[in-house]
């Protein structure tokens, strides 16, 4: 990974940042950038570097200075109304995180940019100690969060998109 550099988030990210989202948003989720789901797009900065709770790290090419992945957690998205009841239920009162945004650009997908963003979150969360539990949702079931160490914990479907996982670290 020598040709990749990967920290956490800093104010100069943002307008890479929101390219790249912008790319998922409308040709992996297939219909652009939507306040209702996207709201830390137009607050990155209060969302991931001023809270102390949450953080998203970047990973930049080197040769072209370009962000082309991005992962990160935060601690209210446990709470979101989106989030089915059982899962909050099950993990109310818990030191939840949720991992959001691991998104790798396609051009550089099958380069194990996403293991590496994964890595370095369970890592920091691990030395930071601020969760004890990791979640994820996603549009379907994943091998490649599976892979990750991710154990599936909801599949119902009800709103018809999301699976939850549950990450150990």
């Amino acid at each position: 990974m020598k040709d990749y550099i990967v920290r956490l988030m800093r104010e100069g990210d943002v307008k890479g940042i929101r390219i790249l989202m912008e790319k998922i948003f409308t040709y992996n989720y297939g219909y652009g950038y939507n306040p209702k789901y996207h709201k830390d797009y137009d607050n990155l900065v209060e969302v991931y570097i001023k809270n102390k709770d949450n953080f998203l790290y970047v990973v930049e090419d080197i040769k072209t200075k370009e962000i082309v992945g991005i992962g990160g957690v935060i601690k209210e998205g446990i709470m979101s109304r989106y989030v089915p009841e059982i899962i909050r239920r099950r993990y109310s009162g818990e030191l939840v995180g949720k991992i959001v945004r691991v998104f790798v650009d396609s051009r550089y997908r099958g380069k194990g940019i996403g293991r590496l963003i994964v890595d370095r979150i369970k890592e920091k969360v691990r030395l930071d100690k601020k969760y004890k539990i990791l979640i994820l949702s996603t549009e379907k079931s994943s091998k490649f969060w599976e892979g990750m160490g991710g154990k599936k914990i909801y599949d119902e479907k009800p709103e018809g998109y999301e699976v939850y996982y549950e990450l150990k670290f």
